[in-house]
Order: C-alpha cells, then sequence, then structure tokens
C-alpha cells in the first residue's frame, strides 16, 4: 500500500511496508518480504564473492513475542557490489545514530531444517529514509523501543 508521506508534499507517495518483525522472525517457508524498522546495530563488513561484500543490520520494531513478552529483535545480512558497501554502510550508520527508521524492501526469510531462522538481501533489494505513519511512530517512540532490555 502507498501512503501521503508525512512532512513531505501532498503528491509523496512511498511505499508502506506492513510487516512486523515478531511475525516475520516465525515464517513457515521462505519467502521474500519489506520491513519498516529502527536500526539496532551495524557489523563490519565482511568478504564474500569476488567483487561482492556482506554486513549485518540489527533492526527492532516494538513488536512483541506473543508467548515471552519481549520485543523481537532481526539480524539481516545485506549483500552488495564492492564499490557500494561504504555508502550503505554510513547511511545505515547514520539512521542508527539519528535514531531514524528505515525501510529495507526485498529481504528473504528462510527456516532452517535445525529450525533456526535466517534473514538476508535478497536480489535487487534497497532500503530508504522511512516516513509512513509507521515510521513515524517508531520515531517517536525510538527511545523507549531501543532502551529497552526486554529483547529477543
Amino acid at each position: 500500500p502507498f501512503r501521503v508521506v508525512g512532512g513531505l508534499p501532498a503528491s509523496a507517495l512511498q511505499p508502506c511496508p506492513g510487516h512486523n518483525i515478531a511475525a516475520d522472525v516465525d515464517i513457515g517457508q521462505a519467502q521474500c518480504f519489506d520491513i519498516t524498522a529502527l536500526i539496532l546495530d551495524v557489523s563490519e563488513q565482511r568478504p564474500t564473492n569476488a567483487g561482492r561484500a556482506v554486513f549485518d543490520v540489527g533492526l527492532i520494531d516494538g513488536s512483541v513475542d506473543e508467548t515471552t513478552s519481549k520485543k523481537r529483535t532481526m539480524k539481516v545480512s545485506l549483500y552488495t557490489p564492492d564499490t557500494e558497501i561504504a555508502e550503505l554502510m554510513s547511511r545505515f550508520a547514520s539512521s542508527k545514530q539519528d535514531d531514524k527508521p528505515v525501510s529495507i524492501f526485498n529481504i528473504k526469510g528462510s527456516k532452517h531444517s535445525d529450525g533456526k531462522y535466517s534473514f538476508q538481501s535478497a536480489r535487487g533489494w534497497y532500503m530508504v529514509p522511512a516516513y509512513s505513519d509507521k515510521a513515524l511512530l517508531l520515531q517517536a517512540d525510538s527511545a523507549a523501543i531501543l532502551t529497552s532490555q526486554d529483547t529477543l
């Protein structure tokens, strides 16, 4: 769904992912999805195949696991060409520093035979600063969401 973006001209639209981390971390089968969240942490760059690089981003959106009543978090491995890694990591670090939510599009989640889940970027993924209604709520509550020690 698309919505008018808060703080921008009325003609500006932005995709507004409806997923939340608590629901996405328990997916039943491999699938792609989009999410809006705050950045918990940004890892160091790791090498991968020639011409590619990867780094991890920890995400939180305040959604709660129903069985534990704890806020859920998600670690996403983001793959990108070597030439783009520094700029992307800088954008994520800046969003984290300013407690600004982001929307990440085309995350692939899968459940492994050992019952654990992994999340990584799928081909064509991208990230944008988020201005949806959900993003505005996340930003307003960022201090409470990010400082909670009650996370999974």
